[in-house]
């Protein structure tokens, strides 16, 4: 009896670690997550020379183009409050000059409401 319960012992304490690295690595996900008030600009049809529907992010004036924007926020000028995560890809539209740095960088909507 007394190994069972060593036994046991330590399985609850690999578990207990197991479950805090689980909720640690779960909570870290959300670090790259940011949040702003914005406005949705058309900038025009893709197939002639525009971006299509670009969040601004006001205060900053930064453009980003949106991977999952609804069609139902897809309204030029709509204020908007948003919740997002930055992509490392970046979206070659318009004028855009070619090279290595050259697009608008991309972002997932993880929540998106008018204001």
């Amino acid at each position: 009896m007394l190994t069972f319960t060593r036994m046991s012992i330590k399985t609850m304490k690999l578990l207990s670690l197991f479950i805090f690295c689980l909720v640690l690595s779960v909570s870290s996900c959300k670090k790259d997550e940011l949040t702003a008030t914005a406005t949705v600009v058309f900038t025009g049809d893709p197939a002639a020379d525009g971006c299509g529907y670009l969040v601004k992010i006001d205060g900053t004036g930064t453009e980003y183009s949106p991977v999952n924007l609804s069609s139902d926020f897809a309204i030029n000028n709509l204020k908007v409050n948003i919740r997002y995560q930055v992509l490392a890809s970046k979206s070659a539209c318009g004028n855009i000059a070619g090279g290595s740095n050259s697009g608008i960088t991309q972002i997932r909507l993880d929540n998106i409401a008018k204001q």
